[in-house]
């Protein structure tokens, strides 16, 4: 097919508004991808600040609605609506920075360093175990993984050469499985 062909098509389409406004869809774009306007009231969500001058990053949100938040060296629990439930420094039982934060079912808060794993009571803060449970002497760990049996499993290692990585099954009383 010729050029004229094409510009005459072209032409054509556009007197029937095809070319600009789509072919059997409305809001149709050439960029394939359907858009259409929503129904209902414009208008932009409203937010509120719940919190201010709050140190530290969210990592986990537990099933009541608390907000658990870390700095590195303190754990903190806030409630839905912003108020303090508690703070727990728990860098010398951990003998290092948090590295994680897993929540088990029952509401009880696991916090992790590159070797130590601890457990707070979601209430209180507290911790759960008489001490920490060491698995390694690395540097070095992954993400705490909590089952549906209430197992923790924890993955340590160390960037340092000799050291083993290993997984550690550890129930939910803190003892290993």
């Amino acid at each position: 097919m010729n050029s004229f062909f094409w510009a005459f098509l072209w032409l054509f389409l556009q007197s029937f508004g095809v070319a600009t406004h789509g072919w059997r869809m409305e809001g149709f774009n050439p960029s394939r991808t359907n858009v259409s306007t929503v129904s209902g009231p414009n208008s932009k969500p409203e937010f509120e600040v719940i919190a201010s001058n709050v140190s530290g990053t969210l990592k986990r949100i537990a099933d009541d609605g608390s907000l658990i938040l870390t700095d590195g060296a303190t754990v903190l629990s806030f409630a839905k609506d912003g108020s303090l439930q508690w703070r727990q420094d728990v860098l010398a039982t951990l003998d290092g920075p948090v590295v994680d934060i897993a929540l088990a079912s029952s509401g009880i808060v696991y916090v992790s360093s590159a070797n130590r794993l601890i457990a707070l009571d979601p209430k209180s803060g507290r911790g759960t175990w008489p001490q920490a449970v060491t698995t390694n002497s690395g540097d070095e760990s992954g993400s705490l993984v909590v089952a549906s049996d209430g197992t923790i499993y924890f993955h340590t290692s160390s960037t340092q050469p000799g050291y083993q990585e290993r997984l550690t099954a550890i129930n939910p009383d803190g003892t290993r499985k």
